[in-house]
């Protein structure tokens, strides 16, 4: 019988948790581009809070990674206390950008034309 290696889960785990992050990231910066010029300053305190946050998630799994296969040699992985706080955020940082562009959508008297302007 083979045994698995204990460091594969982890690793798609941590993976995972980056791509979230990084693509959280992106969809911030996307939304603060479009709604920018309807909002003003406060999509760039929007933008900032998501940035950090995304950041932070980033930087934390990585970490979480490291200790994460330290654990599995003396007792098997154990998944960070942080891992709640973080899909929490996530779904905060969501639900924060889709006001936002609900909101810009609002304000700004509904979406802008699609394709070039015209002449």
């Amino acid at each position: 019988m083979t045994t698995r290696d204990p460091g594969l889960q982890p690793e798609r785990t941590v993976l995972a948790w980056q791509r979230t992050a990084l693509s959280l990231a992106v969809a911030a910066a996307v939304v603060a581009r479009l709604t920018t010029g309807v909002l003003g300053p406060l999509v760039l305190v929007v933008l900032a809070l998501c940035l950090a946050h995304s950041a932070r998630l980033f930087v934390t799994s990585r970490r979480s990674y490291g200790t994460r296969t330290d654990d599995a040699a003396g007792g098997g992985p154990r998944p960070p206390a942080t891992v709640g706080v973080h899909a929490v955020l996530l779904c905060g940082q969501v639900l924060l950008l889709g006001v936002v562009e609900i909101l810009a959508l609002a304000v700004g008297g509904g979406a802008p034309p699609l394709g070039p302007p015209g002449p």
